[in-house]
């Protein structure tokens, strides 16, 4: 299934996508027909702007989710907080732990194209804020770009992170949320300006953010080396082989993907391997030294440092936990 959404047409998504799949809103929720698949969309205005989506569903077929940018786009900035998950739906469904937990934010004055594969298990929350109730809220100080770039409009942009403890638990709250219906709208403002205050105070601890121009073929080619890194953390990656694999130049590719994810391509590789290694010695199937070598490490003592200082403790530890 393919859905492309104009966000120049003045019709709200979710009415849109109701409409595509042959559905109605009822109450802010989209259900899917049994047919196609089975869970929800939530759309909640919490504020002329501010307003918050809840996405948690499994299809039955691909999807994929094209969006051009919005009307006033360029001061609508959206917060997406994808696969987060609760124990009891990770023991389910051993699958979804690979699904890496993450926050992006990006201006939706920038086309953009979400991809997900059939039975995939989508929990997502989506915030859209336009930039004066997000400037009120971070009230910027002169002489701060960064914020002051977002906020001005004036350049298409894509950030990501990884997530937080305590993001992970505001999420799942959200996500899980049981609340009278006339204190709906008071608990997810409430819980929407936590996830926002959550997200740039990680975001603001990167010790380099550029302003390197962005577009959405450049995010998509960023996103698919990111994949590429995901598939096998057995092999580091090989630089140029990857700048010329996706027809960019090896500059340009550090830099995009230092823009976006805060950190070089290979740091990014070994936190990827680290957190592979506590899920794994969380499972507590495998021996630590299995473990290494299943990542890649043939050096035992070397694979202990890093998860150390990734972790803050030993791997032998960890798994005794």
């Amino acid at each position: 299934m393919v859905f492309k959404f104009d966000g120049k047409k003045g019709v709200g998504f979710l009415t849109a996508f109701a409409e595509a799949i042959g559905t109605q809103v009822e109450d802010g929720y989209l259900y899917f027909p049994p047919e196609l698949g089975k869970g929800y969309f939530r759309g909640i205005d919490l504020h002329p702007q501010l307003k918050m989506m809840i996405r948690k569903y499994e299809l039955y077929e691909d999807l994929i989710l094209s969006r051009t940018a919005m009307e006033d786009g360029a001061h609508t900035i959206v917060l997406a907080f994808h696969n987060f998950y609760t124990e009891a739906e990770l023991k389910a469904d051993p699958s979804i732990q690979n699904q890496l937990p993450a926050v992006q934010i990006t201006s939706a004055g920038v086309n953009y194209e979400d991809f997900f594969p059939i039975h995939a298990h989508v929990n997502t929350v989506l915030i859209s804020i336009h930039t004066d109730f997000l400037s009120a809220l971070l009230k910027p100080k002169d002489g701060d770009d960064f914020l002051t770039n977002i906020l001005s409009g004036n350049q298409a942009f894509l950030y990501e992170a990884f997530i937080s403890p305590e993001m992970q638990e505001v999420v799942i709250q959200v996500l899980n949320a049981k609340v009278a219906q006339n204190l709906s709208n008071f608990y997810f403002r409430i819980k929407a300006e936590e996830l926002v205050y959550l997200f740039f105070s990680e975001l603001l601890k990167r010790e380099v953010i550029s302003g390197y121009p962005i577009n959405a073929e450049d995010v998509k080619l960023i996103y698919g080396i990111r994949d590429g890194l995901m598939k096998d953390l057995s092999l580091p990656p090989k630089l140029p082989e990857l700048a010329q694999a996706n027809g960019m130049s090896e500059s340009k590719m550090k830099k995009l993907f230092l823009q976006i994810f805060g950190t070089s391509i290979y740091h990014y590789y070994q936190t990827l391997r680290m957190k592979a290694a506590a899920r794994l010695l969380s499972d507590k199937g495998q021996s630590v030294g299995e473990i290494g070598y299943l990542l890649g490490f043939t050096n035992l003592s070397h694979f202990s440092r890093l998860f150390e200082k990734h972790h803050g403790i030993k791997p032998k530890q960890y798994s005794k936990r």
